[in-house]
């Protein structure tokens, strides 16, 4: 458990080269370490991933994906791909299934942050049955900004 620590993430829903950059610029600055969500393969999060591998982690749309299809295996094989090293991950939309997380469990992942729980306090780390650590979120640009 952690207490008294606060972790930040971002989700790099399709922003520019330029606006991660400079969001990598200003954490580093301040000395703020971030997990970056991807949800795709972008070359500027590829070179964020050379310098903290395991802070670039994937971000797939798990939404509206049948769990036994070719697809629902396609798209998290592609996100262990991009991202080799992470060892969380966090689904678009806060999608989350006990057939994904089984999945992501299998693939190698350690951590999940599929969890909003919207300004509530006291938030802390917990165990999920298939052996996953889950980090809740606590603010979502989504529904607050």
């Amino acid at each position: 458990m952690i207490d008294n620590r606060v972790m930040m993430t971002c989700d790099l829903d399709n922003a520019t080269p330029i606006q991660v950059i400079h969001a990598v610029e200003i954490f580093k600055g301040m000395g703020i370490p971030v997990t970056y969500f991807s949800t795709g393969d972008y070359v500027v999060m590829n070179e964020v991933a050379e310098m903290y591998p395991r802070r670039v982690c994937p971000h797939p749309y798990m939404s509206g994906v049948g769990q036994k299809s070719q697809e629902f295996d396609d798209r998290l094989n592609k996100a262990r791909f991009n991202y080799p090293e992470a060892m969380g991950y966090r689904c678009h939309g806060h999608t989350d299934s006990a057939w994904i997380q089984m999945a992501m469990v299998k693939r190698g992942f350690e951590w999940e942050s599929n969890m909003c729980c919207h300004l509530e306090e006291d938030l802390a780390e917990t165990m999920l049955f298939s052996g996953l650590r889950r980090f809740p979120v606590w603010l979502e640009d989504d529904d607050w900004m």
